[in-house]
């Protein structure tokens, strides 16, 4: 059984890299999302088993509150991003 991985970032560039970077090292089930929203909607379909994601989102959520939603029905490990120091 592989690894379902979701990466949460509004950044294109920054989610293809760690897109290419993630397969490079053997994680082929990958989906990505540029929303809070959509993440949710897709983690209630594919219940990753690791979400990466970052800090601050466009839209309404940021990761916190999405990464809040989604633990209240499934328990992902997760990992934040940021590219603010």
């Amino acid at each position: 059984m592989s690894t379902k991985i979701l990466i949460v970032e509004d950044d294109i560039i920054t989610s293809m890299n760690l897109a290419v970077g993630l397969k490079k090292n053997g994680y082929p089930l990958i989906q990505s999302s540029t929303s809070g929203e959509h993440a949710i909607e897709l983690a209630k379909i594919e219940h990753p088993d690791v979400i990466v994601l970052d800090i601050r989102l466009s839209g309404k959520l940021d990761g916190i509150e999405t990464a809040t939603n989604i633990n209240s029905f499934c328990e992902p490990y997760l990992i934040f991003t940021s590219g603010y120091l």
